[in-house]
């Protein structure tokens, strides 16, 4: 676990008619070494209010690419 790593948001239910949504982000920097594993996870209180939606890529009316449900990025900085 990372200390200090806690986000909480809030999404209002509509904004401008359209239905409420959030692409949360951050970035943690972390010592890992050969064999490490890296786990990402969330909790709710209610998980009939969360949804993890991906969202098809669209053409008409507007050229839109696909959106995935969770991303996670992983880079090498430097070898030992």
């Amino acid at each position: 676990m990372i200390p200090n790593s806690r986000f909480k948001y809030s999404v209002p239910s509509s904004h401008g008619g359209q239905a409420g949504s959030l692409t949360p982000s951050q970035n943690f920097y972390l010592n890992l070494s050969a064999g490490d594993a890296i786990e990402m996870l969330w909790t709710t209180n209610d998980p009939d209010d969360v949804t993890l939606a991906k969202h098809d890529a669209e053409t008409t009316p507007l050229v839109i690419p696909a959106a995935p449900s969770a991303l996670m990025t992983v880079s090498e900085i430097a070898r030992p």
